[in-house]
């Protein structure tokens, strides 16, 4: 063999050992890509749906402690009430494994919702009227690298210029009420495209779902609010396909020491499910145990056990209990405090096909502040927890990673 045809193969050989071993590192770096369910139309559709009841309920609560407090002080029925509240929801779940141009990567899931509601009552006639907007913001943000920290002359510094997934949705709607006999609410909710922005050091998160705009989709409901009984469809405008059907009663009341019933029947699109929970609630005044089914196989979804207390400290006109029906009522100064702890079960043959986890054990505490000015209340709750059953049923990948979250309430009005 010539030296010219010995140093061809030698090249030829050389060459092979390198792309063998190019391709061997290539495997070891990949990494599936990036679904996550935060990004699913369906599910984004439900959370913004789930916000917004949120800040109803909490809005309502409010507003129903400020009509007994008027009746307590001068006997009768508080004739109207005019009210606008924002709430803010920003939530941190930790410790994500995704795939980036770079290899895989740590990220963190930090959604964030505001919120604001308008709300006038007549009482005289039982009528209530309520305009809303949210929006709601999912990112999930890579985590930084020790470059990304540093300032130039060697401190530290909040990163910045971090890889990220964003998706921004927003809901415009209204609410009209009779009495606490019915309620008609609708809404319309706009999806934006998403964003994959490259991070300073070049990283980008490998995404396999659509990037362009979702169509609008409408949420339509019903209910009659003394039971907490709630019916409501979404649905794409386009094609009626409805992405959850959903009646539950939340409140109903049982014969038995106080006691309150809870049944609920869903139809998730998604996960092609019918769920039904039942559940029964203030026993003692202080505990509520509920769980969940599924038919595709039957099985128990999900089981819950949780404790609520409440307490309130405050001044309050000494002659409050007695005093004469028709005078003007006096403004209340309190602080009102409370706390939950829950430990909760869930399953779901969607969380199996999605993480391979057959199921998960959670927990979940909170405590909030709430100072009370009367015309002018703010609500500060704190909640931390891992596996909550409705964080799972809206995005399977959060299994087994802890969660720590911030709402705040305003409202400003009589």
């Amino acid at each position: 063999m010539s030296h010219k045809s010995k140093s061809q193969v030698a090249f030829i050989v050389g060459a092979s050992i390198l792309m063998i071993s190019s391709a061997g590192f290539a495997q070891d770096s990949a990494c599936p890509e990036v679904s996550f369910d935060a990004f699913s139309m369906a599910r984004q559709s439900r959370r913004i749906v789930a916000d917004y009841t949120r800040l109803h309920e909490t809005h309502e609560q409010d507003m129903q402690r400020l009509e007994l407090l008027y009746f307590l002080q001068t006997g009768r029925e508080k004739p109207w009430s005019f009210a606008v509240a924002g709430l803010i929801d920003w939530d941190n779940t930790f410790g994500f494994d995704a795939c980036t141009n770079q290899g895989p990567w740590e990220a963190k899931l930090n959604p964030l919702m505001m919120g604001g509601v308008a709300s006038f009552k007549l009482t005289s006639i039982g009528l209530g009227v309520e305009a809303f907007a949210l929006l709601a913001i999912d990112r999930l943000e890579a985590s930084p690298t020790l470059a990304q920290t540093m300032t130039p002359d060697g401190g530290v510094k909040d990163p910045t210029g971090l890889a990220n997934l964003r998706q921004d949705q927003s809901m415009l709607g209204g609410r009209l009420s009779y009495k606490d006999w019915a309620t008609v609410v609708g809404g319309v909710i706009q999806n934006g495209g998403i964003e994959n922005t490259v991070g300073e050091d070049g990283r980008e998160f490998v995404y396999d779902g659509e990037l362009g705009a979702d169509p609008d989709r409408i949420y339509l409901g019903v209910g009659v609010p003394r039971f907490q009984a709630y019916t409501h469809i979404i649905f794409d405008a386009q094609d009626v396909s409805p992405d959850q059907l959903e009646l539950r009663v939340a409140a109903l009341p049982l014969p038995y020491y106080d006691l309150t019933a809870l049944v609920g029947l869903g139809y998730i699109d998604d996960e092609s499910q019918v769920v039904l929970d039942l559940g029964v609630g203030n026993i003692l005044k202080v505990f509520s145990v509920d769980v969940g089914f599924e038919h595709r196989p039957f099985q128990l979804r999900h089981a819950r056990l949780r404790a609520e207390l409440d307490s309130s400290w405050g001044w309050e006109p000494d002659d409050l209990k007695n005093i004469e029906p028709g005078l003007e009522a006096y403004p209340r100064f309190a602080f009102d405090t409370g706390a939950f702890v829950e430990t909760s079960w869930f399953q779901s043959r969607y969380l199996e096909e999605k993480t391979g986890q057959t199921g998960a054990w959670g927990v979940s505490f909170g405590a909030y502040i709430r100072p009370d000015l009367t015309i002018w209340v703010n609500r500060i709750d704190i909640l931390a927890g891992v596996n909550q059953p409705e964080e799972l049923e809206r995005l399977s990948e959060v299994a087994g990673h802890w969660h720590l979250g911030v709402r705040i309430y305003s409202r400003f009005g009589l």
